[in-house]
Order: C-alpha cells, then sequence, then structure tokens
C-alpha cells in the first residue's frame, strides 16, 4: 500500500478515500472560498487586506495562492492570483487570476463585473461576467462551452447566480455576523451552474505546525458543491451511475470539504484558517501561511 504523509499528521482527513482525478478548477474553486472569508473584515476599517494560503496534496506543497481585498460598507473588490510550482509546474502548469466586485446591499452582495483566466499546459481559458441593474448576466466564455464537452446552462439557471467569489462572501458574511454556518448559494461559474451547500460543524483544536500561522481553537464548517447544470458530459455520466433511478435529486460532486474558521485580526470576525478535502492523488489541504493588513505588521511563514 502507497504511504501518505500528511502535513499534520494529528488532524489527518477524516474522507481520505481515493476518488477519481478532479480537473484543477476545483483546487481554485476551494482558493476562492477559503479567500472570501476574509471579507467578513470590518468595513468600518476600509484598510485592504493581502493574505496568502499554501495548498498541500498528498503532503506536497504544490500551490500558493496571494489575496488582495478591498472592503468598504458600500462595495467589495476581491483579486486572488494562484501559480503552481515545483516539479507539478513542469508536468501540469497551472496559473490563474480571479477578480470580482461589487456592492453591498441590506440584505446581500450584488456582483458587477467577475473576470477569471488561467492557462494550463500552455492552453489559455477565460470567463467574463457582467451583471446588470435589473439582474441580466451577459458572459463571455473561452473556449465556449460546446467546445468544452459540456452543453451551454440555460439563461433562466443563471439569473439570481453569484460568481464564485461573490457566492462564498455572502454566505462566510453571514457566519460573522454571528449566524451559523447553514445556507445554500447559488454558483454560476460562466460554464457551471452549481450550488455552494454549507453546513456547520462543531468546534476542534488545532495544533501548532510549521504549515499554518495559526493554531487554536477553530469553527468547522462543511462545503458541499451541488451539480445543477453545464457540468462535463463525463462528469455527469460518473454522477449518474451512482444515483438511484427513483432519486434523482442532485447530488454532491466529491466529498465534502471541511473549512475551519478562527478569529485572527482584532475585532474581526473568524477568518478561513484550513481547508480539506480529498483527492486521488492524496489530501488536499489548504492553510494559511500569510496575514497583513494595510498599516499593520506581517503575520507569515516562508
Amino acid at each position: 500500500m502507497r504511504k501518505v504523509f500528511w502535513p499534520t499528521p494529528q488532524h489527518r482527513p477524516r474522507h481520505i478515500t481515493p476518488v477519481r482525478a478532479r480537473p484543477w478548477w476545483w483546487i481554485a474553486v476551494w482558493l476562492l472560498l477559503a479567500v472570501n472569508g476574509l471579507a467578513a473584515e470590518d468595513a468600518t476599517a476600509a484598510a485592504p487586506l493581502t493574505a496568502r494560503y499554501r495548498v498541500h496534496v498528498g503532503g506536497i506543497a504544490v500551490l500558493d495562492a496571494t489575496v488582495r481585498l478591498d472592503l468598504t460598507d458600500r462595495a467589495y473588490r476581491i483579486d486572488v492570483t494562484a501559480e503552481n510550482g515545483g516539479f507539478l509546474a513542469k508536468i501540469l502548469p497551472w496559473k490563474t487570476d480571479s477578480h470580482s466586485e461589487g456592492v453591498r446591499e441590506s440584505g446581500g452582495l450584488r456582483p458587477l463585473r467577475h473576470r477569471q483566466s488561467s492557462v494550463f499546459r500552455e492552453k489559455p481559458r477565460s470567463v467574463a461576467l457582467d451583471y446588470a441593474a435589473d439582474g441580466a448576466l451577459t458572459a463571455t466564455v473561452l473556449p465556449p462551452p460546446q467546445e468544452d464537452d459540456r452543453a451551454p446552462v440555460p439563461p433562466d439557471l443563471q439569473r439570481g447566480a453569484l460568481d464564485p467569489l461573490s457566492a462564498g462572501l455572502l454566505a462566510l458574511l453571514a457566519v460573522g455576523d454571528g449566524n451559523a454556518c447553514a445556507r445554500t448559494v447559488p454558483v454560476f461559474d460562466g460554464r457551471r451552474r452549481y450550488d455552494l451547500r454549507f453546513d456547520p460543524g462543531g468546534m476542534r483544536p488545532l495544533a501548532a505546525s510549521r504549515y499554518s500561522i495559526f493554531s487554536g481553537v477553530a469553527q468547522e464548517c462543511r462545503l458541499s458543491v451541488i451539480p445543477i447544470a453545464g457540468q462535463a458530459k463525463s462528469s455527469s455520466a460518473l454522477t449518474a451511475f451512482w444515483r438511484r433511478d427513483d432519486d434523482p435529486s442532485p447530488r454532491p460532486a466529491g466529498p465534502p470539504t471541511d473549512l475551519w474558521l478562527a478569529p485572527l485580526l482584532p475585532g474581526a470576525p473568524p477568518l478561513p484558517v484550513r481547508m480539506e478535502s480529498d483527492s486521488a492523488f492524496g489530501a488536499v489541504v489548504i492553510h494559511l501561511i500569510g496575514l497583513t493588513r494595510e498599516g499593520d505588521p506581517p503575520r507569515a511563514i516562508p
């Protein structure tokens, strides 16, 4: 049996059964959800935040992400850059840049625009989403869904859904306001329509380690991705294989992801400090490795 080394052995993920290999956009979704929690910072302290996260797969560091957030009581902007390195970059080079901005309204968020571009094996991919005041959405996607082994998402399913960054922000702002980590948020990322389902967990101590700047008690939230439309035909067929004929309800795509939130900045709600899930290559663990609020001393590990 192949031996797997975990970044923190005392906190081995519960879900360790290998599943089929996920495309790299799944890791991007996990990262975007993690950094969205930074937007729960007190809007009155409008100083920009910069955070760094590191992704380990099967115990090996494969990806770093840098995040910059500007948040006020009326608007938000999130910029994310992620790129893999080391040996993985030589065999599966991947880089992505994402940006979302919008306005804060009573009871929710209204995105204005979302941009995402990536290069995987020297092949560029991009998404541009523009939101009109009446809720209409214009999506420009390259390559088009028809060339990407998937059917286009119907306009009626796009309407009312948020981009991935804004969706994660909406859910985690609720946690920061003292509400339970329990809600479902509709998402359209330009290619796929899915729901992000957040379920509450308990409190758990995270031990100090050289992989993260955080140690202490954190609140657990469990995240599941529920496919609705626009999934690749191959993944749709695999999902249907495991569904009973008498139960057509949507099922999660892959095992859930565990997200831990904890207070890090004075006067701020909990921020994401760790995420765990599984892949065919081993456990996927995302650590917070750096956090800076403009004007404050930085906290970071190399």
